[in-house]
């Protein structure tokens, strides 16, 4: 692999990243609003649900591109920049949102959580002491750990469905086009 290919294949990661850090930032916000907004659960789920197809279908182009020639690490290689990319512009979005529009969010789903570990069928359980305790001292993570938590999970998750799209996609026949 030549050091151009090498350059284009990180370039069209981070390019195709920026667009999965507009997809992974709108589901992030659906999720944080879910408690505002109740139908965002929905709006989530469905674009969790269809994340594998849009990496495949940038994985895919870069194979139909390639005239099949892209190697399974090309492939999972672009979608892990996809990831990286993404995940730092989500990232961002995410900060700032609890960090300034709603930095009650971690307290407030805390409370939540702490509410239904405190339910009769979880009474016998810790874990509602446990969160209590957690709470009563602000041991309750910050945002930006919140963030790099994220963003690790996120890179990890991404990096590891990008390897089976990839299988997938080099699995896949290529429909020529007249």
């Amino acid at each position: 692999m030549g050091v151009n290919k090498e350059r284009n294949l990180f370039a069209r990661g981070a390019d195709y990243g920026a667009i999965m850090g507009l997809w992974l930032s709108a589901m992030a916000l659906s999720f944080i609003y879910v408690d505002k907004v109740a139908p965002l659960a929905i709006v989530a789920l469905v674009m969790l649900t269809l994340t594998p197809v849009v990496v495949y279908r940038y994985q895919r182009r870069e194979w139909i591109s390639s005239q099949s020639k892209a190697t399974f690490s090309d492939l999972w290689m672009l979608g892990i920049l996809m990831f990286i990319c993404g995940s730092l512009i989500t990232g961002a979005v995410t900060y700032v949102v609890l960090q300034w529009i709603r930095p009650d969010f971690i307290m407030h789903q805390a409370q939540m959580a702490l509410e239904i570990y405190k339910s009769p069928s979880l009474a016998e359980t810790q874990i509602a002491p446990t969160l209590e305790s957690i709470i009563k001292e602000g041991l309750l993570p910050t945002p930006i750990q919140m963030v790099m938590s994220l963003f690790w999970s996120t890179t990890f998750m991404g990096s590891l469905l990008s390897a089976l799209t990839s299988a997938i996609v080099r699995t896949s026949k290529i429909r020529r086009q007249p």
